[in-house]
């Protein structure tokens, strides 16, 4: 082919419009990512503004923890073997053998495992179920339920529990299946504080007073606004969390009436308790 000044041209001109596309190509991607990152920067600096963790994400109501816990506050984690309904082993962390629940992890495997294998059944039967799991604890239930790879939203007012939850989530891959927040639950939005209780974590208590020398401050929530993180339509429900079921679900119609929960599981400690008032008024 003859080479002409025209085709000389032609050619430049094409060379000049791709380098020009392909400029702006780049371009483009290199501001999303700068707008993808500093939303993360900025959303991480207001968090630590407004006195939470960095690893928290914020919805209109809901704290979803995201963090990957640092080395130095994982090395103070206690880990057992975890042994799932599914026949799996996973590794869960926890506390020292003084605490309650995670003492029983260690000589059986899991904790509550005969209400744990029954409801392995129902996922089992029905895929499309998730579970919402209030009062998580160190994540027995989540874990199980994560390990038939059901989809799960796991609740802990104690930032202690949902740390150890997430790092087991982490290191078992579960990041697509258990969505963990921090946050407690009543009947209205306020801030509370944890009173621990060292030999059973699970027994830890909310107050309205400021009881930082022994405990957490954390944000309540009530159970409808759970609707901002959970993208299943059926779930069972478990419920445990220290006497404030009642006040908890003078909030949950919109939740029930969007999902359809087909269960209950919920901790029952009349007997223990026969003159304490919330707990007579949620039995009534």
């Amino acid at each position: 082919m003859k080479v002409t000044p025209r085709n000389l041209e032609c050619n430049k001109s094409l060379f000049i419009y791709v380098a020009r596309n392909l400029l702006i190509l780049i371009t483009v991607v290199l501001v999303v990512w700068f707008l993808a990152t500093s939303n993360i920067r900025i959303s991480n600096t207001m968090n630590v503004i407004r006195g939470m963790p960095s690893g928290e994400s914020q919805k209109k109501y809901c704290n979803v923890y995201n963090e990957i816990p640092s080395k130095e506050i994982t090395d103070k984690f206690n880990a057992y073997t975890y042994k799932a309904p599914t026949g799996k082993i996973h590794k869960i962390f926890g506390y020292g053998l003084n605490d309650l629940i995670s003492n029983t992890i260690s000589k059986q495997g899991s904790w509550e495992g005969h209400i744990l294998a029954p409801i392995d059944l129902m996922y089992k039967a029905d895929p499309s179920l998730g579970l919402i799991d209030l009062g998580c604890n160190i994540g027995s239930f989540s874990m199980a339920a994560a390990s038939r790879g059901v989809k799960v939203v796991s609740l802990d007012a104690n930032l202690n529990n949902v740390r150890r939850l997430r790092h087991s989530v982490l290191t078992n891959g579960f990041e697509k299946h258990v969505t963990v927040v921090h946050n407690a639950l009543l009947d209205k939005r306020e801030t509370v504080y944890m009173k621990l209780i060292n030999d059973n974590i699970g027994g830890s208590e909310l107050s309205n007073k400021d009881v930082a020398t022994t405990g957490t401050e954390v944000k309540s929530i009530l159970i409808n606004d759970l609707l901002e993180v959970i993208d299943f339509k059926r779930a069972i429900m478990k419920v445990d969390i220290q006497m404030r079921e009642y006040f908890a679900f003078q909030h949950a119609d919109l939740l029930f009436s969007k999902i359809n929960i087909t269960h209950v599981y919920m901790e029952w400690m009349a007997a223990s308790y026969p003159k304490d008032k919330y707990q007579y008024e949620y039995l009534k």
